[in-house]
């Protein structure tokens, strides 16, 4: 017979030494029994949690899809919707927007700008200013201020001309009257003579060249009263008619104011000033960008607020001037309220639309403005252009 074999038995300094048990063998089968020494507490701990930590990855990643897939179903399940607002049938519902008296207007630089750049922007966002304040000057400013000083000195100019061909007309026409005068009596002089001589001619006293001498004295006499006659009258103008050079000086005065208005008004473009009265919404253009077609900026007359609404066709019978409205909004903290100001007559396509998307965005409208009171005002001109619901009061129609 054969001897069974056994395994050594390993030891361990922290624990007890364990006595294996004799396996029970059958002398017929040549097999080798071997005894296992049993695993720590650590050992096993060890394996479950390798075992742990993949399932719980499995689990996490399931929980993860779900979550997923469901998120809709469990945000409604946290956070269930508001229950279901009844619709009053009386009232019109509508929506709109929150607008300037007037509309928001965006201000451009004047035709003929476009080459022009910012040179100095002297409002910014929320800034208050009056109609024809300068909002902006380009760089062309320089340029044409100094054309307009260029006009201002000929238009001077033109004035002192005048002065002094007025001063030139009077003294010449005191000279030719001297000379005329002159004239005049130097042909008495002549003409007395000649009648002397005539005389003495007759008698014989006086030889036929000294007649001729005298008589071509009186006719030179006569021809200088005619010269200075003729010279006078050219400065010599009628009672309701002015001398051709003085009208001719005024006319000079006349071109010079013309071309002073124009240098002022090419240097006006080289402004960019305030249409009405009200307040800077937002601001497009900066020193140093050139203008081209875009605006500077959008200002409004936010002093007195209202609202564009879009009311559907088929609703506008139901309105009527000086009908309330109230108008609500998420960041109003407490709804606004006005009065119908204007209904439109004319029916256009819908451009406010409700962020939904099954909102119809094709539907025929017609524009309804609501002036808002005192108090709503100041409220509505923080929030230009905020989109809100109007709901229409149903009342009797104010007469």
């Amino acid at each position: 017979m054969t001897p069974t074999r056994t395994a050594p038995i390993e030891t361990k300094p922290a624990r007890a030494p364990v006595t294996p048990s004799k396996p029970a063998s059958n002398p017929d089968l040549p097999i080798e029994i071997v005894n296992h020494t049993p695993l720590s507490q650590a050992e096993r701990t060890g394996q479950q949690t390798s075992l742990l930590f993949p399932l719980l990855l499995v689990i996490a990643t399931i929980a993860i899809t779900i979550a997923v897939v469901k998120r809709e179903e469990i945000l409604t399940f946290i956070n269930p919707p508001p229950p279901p607002t009844l619709i009053d049938p009386e009232i019109v519902y509508a929506l709109g927007r929150l607008e300037p008296q007037g509309e928001v207007r965006s201000v451009s630089a004047p035709s003929g700008s476009g080459d022009m750049r910012i040179e100095d922007l002297k409002v910014d966002v929320n800034d208050t200013v009056k109609k024809g304040d300068i909002l902006a000057i380009l760089d062309s400013q320089p340029r044409l201020a100094a054309a307009v000083d260029i006009a201002k000195q000929t238009l001077s100019q033109a004035k002192s001309q005048l002065s002094q061909t007025q001063l030139e007309v009077e003294t010449t026409r005191k000279q030719l009257e001297a000379t005329l005068r002159a004239a005049e009596h130097r042909y008495d002089m002549t003409h007395a003579n000649l009648i002397r001589s005539e005389s003495l001619r007759s008698q014989k006293a006086v030889s036929d060249e000294v007649y001729e001498s005298k008589r071509n004295e009186a006719q030179a006499a006569e021809e200088a009263i005619a010269e200075a006659a003729a010279r006078l009258q050219r400065y010599q103008a009628a009672s309701d008619t002015e001398l051709v050079d003085i009208t001719v000086a005024r006319q000079q005065i006349d071109i010079a104011e013309a071309n002073l208005k124009q240098a002022q008004a090419n240097l006006e473009t080289s402004y960019i000033t305030a249409p009405i009265d009200g307040v800077i919404l937002d601001v497009h253009l900066y020193p140093g960008e050139r203008v081209g077609s875009s605006p500077l900026l959008d200002m409004g007359a936010t002093q007195q607020m209202m609202v564009r609404v879009e009311v559907y066709e088929s609703d506008v019978p139901r309105l009527h001037l000086g009908q309330e409205a109230h108008i609500i909004a998420t960041p109003l903290a407490e709804a606004l309220t006005g009065k119908i100001d204007r209904i439109s007559n004319f029916v256009q396509r819908q451009e406010i639309v409700d962020a939904a998307p099954a909102a119809f965005t094709d539907s025929r409208v017609v524009e309804v403005w609501v002036r808002l009171d005192e108090k709503s005002s100041p409220r509505a001109a923080q929030l230009v252009n905020l989109q809100v619901n109007v709901q229409f009061q149903p009342q009797d129609k104010v007469p």
